[in-house]
């Protein structure tokens, strides 16, 4: 992700409350799945994690995500034998 700084960032640490805001996903978003795709434009409106502290073993970490768009393309020198529209 692109675009995190102290404007984009708020942490309120002890509330456990995580929420970052109009960021932008590399190019390289997509590389640890090994995917035959490459990001060419990602846009994230919202991300909001909450972790709960005082319960982590027994509670979910909680993360949310709001306005993902992503414009995706083929890999050079790979073949696409299937097509997977996810909405």
């Amino acid at each position: 992700m692109e675009g995190i700084d102290r404007q984009s960032l708020k942490v309120a640490v002890w509330s456990g409350t995580i929420h970052l805001q109009d960021l932008t996903l590399k190019p390289s978003a997509l590389d640890r799945f090994q995917l035959p795709l490459k990001v060419q434009y990602g846009y994230l409106k919202s991300l909001d994690v909450k972790v709960p502290w005082k319960s982590l073993s027994s509670s979910p970490l909680e993360v949310n995500l709001n306005g993902l768009y992503l414009i995706a393309t083929p890999t050079e020198n790979e073949e696409v034998s299937s097509f997977v529209v996810l909405t």
